[in-house]
């Protein structure tokens, strides 16, 4: 157990900060800094994320099976609303986006290939 444990610390320690550096400077010639800029936004907003959640739910009273639902839904919307919020001036939103549309343009001329 303690060899799992300790590999899995391992890999996330190297994979976190010394893979980016690596590929950064070996494969793509670059400063890394910027990848780890964002990595830490990312982090801060996950943070934040987490703490809005945790104090929303704690606010819904209802308990049970219904109560999981709605707790469910309300931390995947409030989510949604951060990330997005966060989010939607960076490069890296507006290739999801269109890549999302791209897709959804595959999608749609696939579907109507198969309609009567």
């Amino acid at each position: 157990f303690g060899v799992l444990i300790a590999t899995g610390i391992s890999k996330l320690f190297v994979l976190t900060w010394y893979d980016p550096y690596l590929i950064h400077h070996a494969e793509f010639k670059t400063s890394s800094i910027r990848y780890y800029k964002t990595y830490l936004y990312y982090l801060i907003i996950t943070a934040i994320t987490f703490v809005i959640n945790y104090y929303i739910i704690r606010v819904i009273p209802i308990e049970g099976i219904i109560g999981f639902i709605i707790d469910g839904i309300v931390i995947t919307i409030v989510t949604t609303i951060i990330f997005i919020s966060a989010t939607f001036k960076m490069k890296e939103f507006k290739e999801t986006k269109d890549r999302l549309k791209g897709m959804i343009k595959k999608l749609d001329e696939e579907i109507k290939k198969y309609r009567y």
